[in-house]
């Protein structure tokens, strides 16, 4: 199921960019990126997929909260664009390839790009060899991939990682270097507002809800101070 925060009707083929996360919480970076993504000429809308629980990820916040903050973000930043966010791993995480064939059943004839981070690909040995189904994960999708600084060389030969992976053009004014662990710090350091890094409503819902204070990760976060 995909929660819209607005319709859109399509007549034709669409290519849609899944873009993935545990957004703990979401944040402008976060919004920034789905704004370069969609900015690309060969994305036509993109589907924000809120991550379910995962075996790595133990600490973190509720599903639902999650949820919430995502629609929040969307709706304070990217309000009017061709943006939804999607339930689909409400459950329970999927494995990639369960992911994006669930999607591309639902969209039917639209096509399906699995947007990456480079990082994703920095262990030195290929998805296919990896992943769940890697070697029909590869051969059946693309993938964008987003260049994160200290990953693999900016502009380096993806063919080595598969058939379909292409970079995903950037502007400088998308870069940032925020990230949800940041901002999980910062309400560990008691900073009055986080507002500048997550905008008003996920600041609210932070503040409301008593996010990052006492529960999910606060050992690990306070280690890595």
């Amino acid at each position: 199921a995909t929660v819209s925060v607005l319709y859109w009707s399509f007549n034709n083929m669409v290519r849609v960019g899944v873009y993935g996360g545990s957004f703990d919480p979401p944040t402008k970076a976060h919004m920034l990126c789905v704004e370069n993504i969609l900015n690309n000429d060969d994305i036509d809308e993109v589907i924000i997929v809120p991550s379910g629980v995962r075996p790595d990820k133990r600490n973190m916040s509720p599903y639902n909260m999650r949820l919430e903050m995502t629609l929040s973000c969307v709706e304070e930043y990217l309000a009017g664009k061709k943006v939804s966010v999607s339930t689909v791993e409400k459950d329970g995480a999927l494995k990639t390839f369960d992911l994006l064939t669930r999607m591309t059943a639902e969209r039917g004839s639209d096509e399906i790009i699995f947007v990456i981070g480079s990082d994703w690909l920095l262990s030195g040995k290929s998805i296919s060899e990896t992943w769940y189904r890697g070697s029909e994960l590869v051969s059946r999708f693309e993938f964008l991939v987003l260049y994160r600084p200290d990953t693999i060389p900016r502009h380096s030969d993806l063919s080595v990682y598969g058939p379909k992976f292409t970079w995903l053009d950037t502007d400088p004014k998308y870069h940032s270097p925020l990230s949800s662990t940041f901002v999980r710090r910062q309400v560990l350091l008691n900073n009055p507002s986080v507002e500048e890094y997550v905008g008003h409503l996920v600041s609210k819902f932070i503040t409301t809800h008593k996010l990052y204070l006492n529960g999910e990760g606060t050992a690990k976060e306070m280690a890595g101070l």
